[in-house]
């Protein structure tokens, strides 16, 4: 929100096929970030292909130093607080319990909790927000790896106890889907959306003698009911592929609630 690419009128899910002519398929994500970023003020064109549109697209951006807003909220109607947040930063734990402050205070008795197009961020601030949601005991997260042994992390505290939906969708990963897996295993809300993004995997990185390194995948997460995130995503419980009608889907279920 508020970035070079969205007043330029790029969205979630276009696929970037050349940078300034340059033909990037099949090029390495560092290489095609490296001539995507620059100066501040400066001018790069980006040709997309965008799903169910014919042709390519052409978008021109002016660079921009971008200072990503970890968190918004807002009462909804009839005593229903909204927050949302766009990516797991170090603060976002913290930045999450002070919302909900805020929201109880203002008389918050449901909540609508959104994490589309959140590409995560942080393990630990998954874990601390997932916390909020968990009985003290519950298991918030396993890691498995190839030997098949399972390490878990469990919550420190007590539950939020309150009506909560979360909103998902293919940019839901990683982070994200860990929250919102354990929210849903623990029963302590729904999802609401499109099936997220499957991006749950443990990465290890090995240094080598002539100063190289190796990155490798050494585990996966499951959520608290062992669902496989990784390559697969999460299932919403009510999956609604219209933007505008999923909100008015978890506010329709918290009313219910």
């Amino acid at each position: 929100k508020g970035t070079p690419a969205q007043k330029a009128g790029l969205v979630s899910g276009d696929k970037v096929l050349a940078v300034d002519g340059e033909n990037v398929v099949g090029k390495g994500l560092e290489y095609v970030v490296s001539k995507i970023k620059g100066q501040a003020g400066t001018r790069v064109v980006l040709t997309v292909e965008r799903e169910e549109q014919p042709g390519l697209l052409e978008f021109t951006l002016i660079r921009e130093n971008i200072q990503i807003e970890v968190i918004e909220y807002d009462m909804l109607d009839e005593n229903l607080g909204y927050i949302r947040l766009n990516t797991f930063s170090r603060t976002a734990g913290k930045e999450f319990r002070k919302a909900l402050t805020d929201l109880k205070a203002q008389g918050m008795e449901g909540l609508i909790f959104d994490l589309r197009d959140n590409p995560g961020g942080y393990l630990n601030s998954a874990l601390d927000i997932a916390a909020d949601f968990a009985d003290k005991g519950e298991t918030l997260l396993y890691v498995i790896g190839r030997d098949g042994l399972k390490d878990e992390t469990q919550s420190l505290s007590d539950a939020l106890n309150i009506p909560t939906v979360v909103l998902v969708n293919g940019g839901s990963a990683s982070a994200s889907e860990i929250v919102a897996g354990a929210i849903q295993d623990l029963e302590k809300g729904v999802l609401v959306g499109t099936k997220t993004f499957g991006k749950a995997s443990v990465q290890t990185v090995f240094e080598l003698s002539n100063g190289g390194a190796l990155k490798l995948t050494t585990a996966k997460y499951l959520t608290p009911g062992e669902q496989v995130i990784n390559g697969i995503g999460l299932t919403p419980d009510y999956i609604v592929e219209d933007i505008e009608a999923q909100l008015d889907k978890a506010l329709s279920i918290l009313k219910e609630q």
